[in-house]
């Protein structure tokens, strides 16, 4: 258990300063919130990207891969309830189904689908190609399986980066908490303010502090969870004066000695 006292050794002490198990639980304390959080995201995000990926777009990787070219006739075209285009580089143009059907190599009849961009009557030659391993698998020449290709694949993983950005930040502030106990110049400051923006809010509110390091006077305000509110409404009544650590490559990120938890 971490003490008053060693929370005075520690901030007395010169930099670099060697943390214990004890003060690296102090100074880590609120990561485990933060790690449920970054979960709950992942989990979201990834559901999401389930959902909204295009897996059809592996069907055309394939037949780019190992594809064969065949001829057909179409059985039926009908409207798919998509468009494409409608930017500057394309214009707006709707997509259609295309049933059709086609003899491959082994001379066995198949059916299959794709989306095409126009649409084409019933008995219409087409040109296609398919997958010798799995004819089911196949797309008229100049066909589609995804109306947005690469675009969709593109949006729909955007969601697997969050969590990475996520995880980054996590990191980034394990880091600077550390750091900031590790390193930190510890100086003179004042808690100016102490106030809720909502007084039916009772789960947060903000304090504002000043101090001053070598890169010139700073004064900040900042929500605080009502633990640490209560402690510094507690405090101001009885003094304004506190000791802040701060970064010395970022003198605008701190903590305040008497509000640690």
């Amino acid at each position: 258990m971490v003490t008053k006292q060693d929370m005075d050794v520690l901030v007395g002490t010169s930099p670099p300063r060697k943390i214990e198990r004890p003060m690296r639980h102090v100074a880590l304390r609120g990561q485990g919130q933060f790690f449920i959080g970054l979960i709950v995201g992942t989990v979201v995000c990834t559901v999401i990207f389930l959902v909204f990926f295009p897996w059809s777009i592996t069907k055309a990787i394939r037949l780019s891969l190992a594809g064969t070219s065949a001829q057909g006739a179409v059985i039926e075209s009908f409207y798919g309830n998509r468009t494409i285009g409608d930017n500057v580089i394309l214009r707006k143009r709707p997509v259609f189904w295309v049933r059709f059907k086609f003899v491959d190599a082994e001379g066995h009849e198949r059916l299959a689908a794709s989306m095409y961009s126009k649409h084409l009557a019933a008995g219409t030659p087409v040109q296609l190609e398919y997958l010798p391993a799995d004819p089911k698998v196949a797309k008229l020449v100049g066909g589609f399986f995804v109306p947005g290709g690469l675009f969709e694949v593109f949006w729909a993983s955007i969601f697997l980066v969050f969590p990475a950005i996520g995880y980054w930040n996590f990191l980034r502030w394990r880091r600077n908490r550390l750091g900031l106990f590790s390193h930190g110049v510890c100086v003179q400051g004042q808690l100016e303010r102490v106030w809720r923006e909502d007084s039916k809010d009772e789960t947060r509110g903000w304090i504002e502090i000043s101090y001053v390091t070598d890169e010139g006077a700073f004064r900040q305000s900042q929500v605080v969870e009502d633990q640490i509110f209560k402690r510094a409404h507690a405090l101001i009544q009885e003094t304004t004066n506190i000791r802040v650590l701060y970064s010395p490559n970022a003198p605008r990120e701190h903590l305040v000695v008497e509000l640690i938890n």
